[in-house]
């Protein structure tokens, strides 16, 4: 059976006895305009996030207009428009999203560089 919380147990809590200190934020370098002018200092990697949540929305929306225009031919092209729809979208998001990966690795590794340097 439990017995709670009560004054007998509320004696076995121990308290740390060294106070907790919050470990400092590591601050950002500051903006270099020669480091920006010489290349030194890259943009991309900050707006890659950006660029992929548009890109994948633009690249979904192009397979659905494309798969529309396709369906608007009747016949056999409407089921072609539905498989153009199905495989189409997934496709493109993938190969988008990895365009997007190997952007990101690419300027993680000139990171590394620069460190190493």
């Amino acid at each position: 059976m439990s017995e709670g919380f009560n004054e007998n147990n509320a004696n076995d809590l121990q308290l740390p006895t060294q106070p907790v200190t919050p470990t400092p934020t590591p601050s950002k370098p500051k903006f270099n305009l020669k480091d920006f002018l010489d290349f030194n200092t890259m943009v991309t990697p900050a707006f890659i996030k950006w660029y992929y949540i548009i890109g994948s929305v633009l690249a979904a929306l192009s397979v659905f207009v494309f798969a529309v225009t396709v369906m608007m031919i009747g016949g056999f092209m409407v089921f072609a428009g539905l498989l153009v729809m199905l495989v189409g979208i997934p496709v493109a998001l993938v190969l988008f999203r990895v365009s997007c990966e190997l952007m990101a690795v690419i300027f993680s590794i000139h990171k590394e560089l620069k460190r190493i340097k």
